[in-house]
């Protein structure tokens, strides 16, 4: 039961990694982060995910059509894709024209653009690929593992602790320079002990029409 509820206690020594930046996570964010790190010349970057599939909502969770709407004095558009996003929307509809025939074969009611997960995991291996060991190099990613614990040298995360979701007895001790935390629920800031706010933010940090004045 103790193994259970505290895996870093059943830790065996295991691999050591010694990198310039660490991303905690491989969702749209981290794989975001990981390739423009490298574009800007970061030599180390290790990128550590629980699963196989990188991408997050557009994959591994399962999300087809890109939720990105709003309201502009009162009519329905799309946030202004640009950067990253924008890289990954013309891979999909890339895809989606040479499979389809047609962009946007989905045409949602809640997004414009949608992608098959399997398809969607590809399209991120394909755009991390100039970066990773077949490329450059300077990208290293480790799948399967789970975070365990964080690393704080006053008061400042040097490098974070995960274990192996297959096996389970073998740890992975990543020592950074820097490190992003792109998991689903923060896991890094929370393990770190860092101050954090959950929840919107409200009306009277930034004034927007829609935000809460208060957390429920």
């Amino acid at each position: 039961l103790l193994l259970l509820l505290f895996p870093s206690l059943c830790l065996a020594e295991g691999e050591v990694v010694e990198t310039d930046l660490l991303i905690a996570g491989g969702d749209e964010g981290g794989c975001a982060a990981a390739v423009q790190a490298a574009r800007l010349g970061v030599k180390r970057i290790v990128l550590v995910n629980d699963l196989d599939w990188l991408g997050g909502q557009f994959c591994t969770q399962g999300i087809g059509p890109m939720d990105e709407w709003t309201l502009v004095r009162g009519k329905r558009v799309n946030f202004p894709r640009s950067g990253p996003f924008l890289e990954i929307m013309q891979r999909i509809r890339a895809h989606n024209r040479a499979t389809y025939g047609v962009a946007t074969p989905g045409n949602s009611w809640c997004g414009s653009d949608t992608i098959e997960p399997q398809a969607a995991a590809r399209i991120f291996e394909d755009w991390l690929a100039p970066y990773t060991a077949n490329g450059t190099g300077q990208i290293r990613i480790f799948r399967g593992r789970e975070l365990a614990n964080v690393t704080v040298v006053n008061n400042r995360v040097t490098g974070a602790t995960f274990t192996s979701l297959r096996t389970r007895d073998q740890a992975l001790q990543v020592n950074a320079t820097l490190t992003v935390d792109a998991t689903d629920w923060g896991d890094v800031i929370r393990m770190s002990g860092a101050s954090y706010m959950a929840g919107p933010d409200l009306k009277s940090l930034f004034g927007e029409i829609s935000a809460p004045e208060k957390l429920e």
